[in-house]
């Protein structure tokens, strides 16, 4: 993927495709077996791949339609730029603090609020839980789903 190409750009568009609809804000495995998530399948893509990332990401910050679309991008902007913490201050998220997000991390599924999971975020290293070092297969992993009763 590295040399671009046809094959790259359609992988990086299928990427796109599944950031952009996530509904749940994942760490990289999740259940009893740490089957992989597609969201952070597609997050470590675009970091790593993408050569538009920090727009792409920057767009999914200011105007996605799940706050959990917003999450992965502000974990992709730190993860290509950890200066960018200081770009996410209280005062900016503050309009955001108190949404609802649904989150998954292992085996535990909980609703949060927006406010919280930017704090952990913005905490040392805490983004490595949303990309791979070793980019898995897209195959082999799974889209977390959205609690039914959270439907939009």
């Amino acid at each position: 993927m590295k040399k671009g190409g046809p094959d790259a750009a359609k992988l990086i568009a299928k990427a796109r495709d599944i950031l952009c609809n996530t509904q749940v804000f994942a760490s990289r495995g999740f259940g009893e077996g740490g089957t992989p998530t597609d969201a952070c399948w597609a997050l470590t893509v675009i970091v790593r791949y993408d050569p538009e990332a920090k727009w792409l990401l920057n767009e999914l910050f200011e105007r996605a339609e799940f706050p959990e679309q917003r999450l992965y991008g502000i974990a992709g902007l730190i993860a290509l730029d950890p200066k960018e913490k200081n770009r996410f201050t209280e005062e900016k998220l503050k309009k955001f603090s108190e949404e609802r997000v649904y989150t998954q991390f292992g085996c535990v599924g909980e609703a949060s609020t927006f406010g919280m999971q930017c704090y952990l975020l913005l905490q040392d290293n805490y983004t490595g839980y949303y990309l791979f070092k070793e980019l898995p297969s897209l195959y082999s992993t799974a889209t977390v789903p959205r609690p039914k009763e959270s439907a939009k």
